[in-house]
């Protein structure tokens, strides 16, 4: 379990923009996009647009066509897991703790850094997976900034996979408002993952 955990620690933090609102659409009728290297698909609003990867294991980045702001997959190879059953892995995901301070080890921040607001498992097409919505306090070269974000996690033989889609701000009240008014288009943006087989 904790080889997973620590699997995970530099995953959760990968988008880092803000957003603008747009009202949920029917997922079914977005486009599509494939990477068949990785194994994955997801579809993403008319509209939006795919922007360039930032990171060597970000295999997909989509952004509103107004203000900053992503949804992101992140799919890092994980030679600990390799040989590793997806039964097994399955198990081993049931099993990881939910709480705050597990939440803030995975983004690699100290807790105080990490609010947990809403934790959970769920699946992610067929593969059990963790959900958190978390908000946590950074800092880049132009200042203090408040991201919060749904974040979903989960593992498949060999590699670790993050799902991330949220708001930030340089205010923490507008990061709040703006990923309010988008989660439920970051929530269909996530559910409409699935891996490919």
């Amino acid at each position: 379990m904790k080889l997973l955990q620590l699997s995970a620690l530099s995953l959760l933090l990968v988008a880092h923009a803000a957003l603008a609102h747009e009202p949920a659409q029917n997922s079914n009728l977005w486009p599509v996009h494939r990477d068949t290297q990785a194994g994955f698909r997801i579809s993403y609003p008319p509209g939006w647009k795919i922007v360039p990867t930032k990171g060597l294991n970000v295999r997909f980045s989509v952004s509103p066509p107004v203000g900053s702001g992503n949804c992101n997959v992140v799919a890092k190879p994980n030679e600990d897991i390799k040989g590793i059953a997806q039964a097994v892995l399955n198990s081993e995901i049931d099993s990881l703790p939910i709480d705050r301070e597990s939440w803030a080890e995975y983004v690699g921040l100290n807790p105080p850094k990490v609010l947990l607001i809403e934790a959970r498992r769920a699946r992610v097409h067929d593969v059990p997976a963790i959900i958190g919505v978390v908000e946590t306090a950074l800092e880049n070269l132009e200042g203090k900034f408040t991201r919060k974000q749904v974040v979903a996690m989960t593992f498949t033989p060999g590699v670790t996979w993050s799902l991330n889609c949220g708001a930030s701000a340089f205010n923490a009240d507008e990061a709040k408002i703006r990923f309010i008014e988008l989660q439920p288009t970051f929530n269909k943006v996530l559910g409409s993952f699935g891996f490919l087989r």
